[in-house]
């Protein structure tokens, strides 16, 4: 203390202030690492809460199925024991859900009818723009179910041999099935990313399946030629001004990167994920709608325009954005599209759907000499 107390030394007070913050900053410090362990852990019981509720929610939906009782006591009942809540949505279909603590509700659908549902695709869901008040979206009408009834007719006619006859209701399953067939390299067969990325005009011209992330560079198109619809097991990473033309199926999220830039969505994607743009996105054309079938969300920050279809769980466009489009949106949850920013497109042709990816008609919950087949949606 003697030398810090010195002329040559460091005099007291100093000594106090240096003290005084690193006390002060170790606890700053140490109160910053402790709300982020809080948020992480908050984080973590809010997954782990959510996942639960969904096999809850799956584990209703089997018992229903297993019991078919679909009495008002019964699903009383049931609902109080596993304390979630079942109520009519519409005839023949019961709603599901359940909230998690932090207001995030969980839903799931079951169709108990006996009978055959058929939605025309041109009739009933792209004769409107989906902003109607009438309008009101069936909730077997998902991204996987309208796949799945366009794949019954496009493998027969691509593969008669390969005697298809599969449903699925989720992404994973079906790109399973597409590795699976690929392994035989009669039908669809694998090919590395850089097989696709490293054209200096990256098309696709096969029966073609990716494992992994796809990534087309800023510059670059993407096209799949006609009769030909190409998976990919991953994401999709579109650069700045870039264009899709043709048919994808992408199970993951898709990002198309524009910057201050255009691009172009000229074909018709399904995805599992969520899509987002950053600038500004031009659709199809009249005679070449654009169509977007995604389970998650789509999210168009700048300006769109063009012709387009789009089948989500939630669609948004930025609060500022200029919106022209010609088709329709049919979503769970629609934010800042204004009923004058969309037009329904009278120059459809239903015979022209196969071609653009997509099927005339989807079927599901097929009851036939055995008895009624009961189906419901993944909880989410």
């Amino acid at each position: 203390m003697k030398k810090i107390l010195n002329n040559k030394g460091m005099g007291l007070p100093a000594v106090l202030g240096i003290i005084i913050f690193v006390v002060t900053s170790t606890a700053i410090l140490l109160s910053f690492s402790y709300s982020q362990y809080l948020l992480i852990e908050a984080n973590r019981q809010n997954n782990e809460e959510y996942i639960n509720i969904k096999q809850e929610i799956e584990a209703a939906c089997n018992i229903l199925i297993r019991d078919e009782d679909f009495s008002a006591s019964y699903l009383q009942d049931l609902s109080d024991y596993l304390d979630i809540n079942i109520s009519e949505y519409d005839t023949d279909i019961l709603l599901i859900t359940k909230t998690t603590d932090y207001d995030q509700e969980v839903r799931s659908y079951l169709n108990h009818s006996s009978s055959s549902n058929l939605i025309s695709m041109g009739d009933e869901l792209f004769s409107n723009d989906g902003l109607e008040s009438s309008f009101e979206l069936d909730p077997f009408l998902t991204p996987i179910s309208v796949l799945s009834s366009y794949l019954s007719v496009f493998m027969d006619n691509k593969f008669p041999s390969l005697d298809y006859d599969e449903t699925f209701d989720s992404f994973k399953d079906l790109l399973k099935y597409i590795d699976t067939i690929s392994k035989n390299k009669t039908t669809y067969i694998e090919v590395k990313a850089k097989d696709i990325e490293n054209q200096n005009n990256p098309t696709v011209y096969g029966n073609w399946y990716v494992d992994g992330n796809l990534e087309i560079d800023d510059n670059k198109n993407l096209t799949i030629q006609d009769g030909y619809v190409l998976f990919v097991d991953g994401n999709l990473e579109m650069g700045t001004a870039s264009t899709i033309s043709g048919n994808i199926v992408v199970d993951g999220d898709v990002n198309i990167v524009s910057k201050k830039k255009t691009s172009y969505i000229q074909g018709t994607i399904y995805t599992s994920g969520t899509i987002t743009t950053d600038g500004n996105i031009v659709l199809g054309t009249s005679n070449r709608p654009t169509f977007i079938f995604s389970e998650e969300n789509i999210i168009f920050k700048k300006t769109l325009s063009g012709y387009g279809y789009f089948l989500v769980n939630k669609f948004q466009v930025g609060k500022k954005s200029n919106v022209n489009i010609y088709g329709g949106v049919y979503a769970n949850t629609i934010k800042n599209l204004e009923s004058d920013e969309i037009t329904v497109n009278n120059s459809l042709d239903e015979d022209d759907l196969y071609n653009f990816g997509v099927p005339t008609t989807v079927s599901y919950n097929t009851g036939d000499e055995t008895g009624p087949t009961y189906i419901y949606t993944k909880p989410k």
